[in-house]
């Protein structure tokens, strides 16, 4: 399963979507599907959490808490635990174990 399957074929067309009238897009289109696959991965990720932080949707403390709840998913899903709303990473995580990505802040 790539990892634009793990996120869900919507969740997929739309990050697809968002990133298709940009540079990042194109540049996406000219790397092998696995590492292409794991960067929509990571760009939805940083959608997700970007949205979060700035759409101004709940109280800052409600931002702060779903922030929150991310990090120890993401924390679960390095720790080889069961990860919920991060699971659509475990690919691009995976994909380079000597380097491992930092999605924290």
């Amino acid at each position: 399963m790539t990892n634009a399957e793990n996120i869900g074929a919507p969740a997929a067309k739309a990050v697809k979507k968002k990133a298709s009238g940009s540079s990042f897009y194109i540049a996406m289109r000219l790397m092998p599907a696995e590492e292409r696959d794991a960067m929509f991965a990571i760009y939805a990720f940083c959608r997700k959490v970007d949205d979060i932080a700035d759409d101004g949707v709940g109280t800052r403390e409600e931002r702060f808490a779903a922030l929150t709840k991310w990090r120890r998913d993401l924390e679960a899903l390095y720790a080889g635990g069961p990860a919920v709303e991060s699971a659509f990473l475990k690919g691009a995580v995976t994909a380079v174990p000597e380097k491992p990505l930092e999605f924290s802040a």
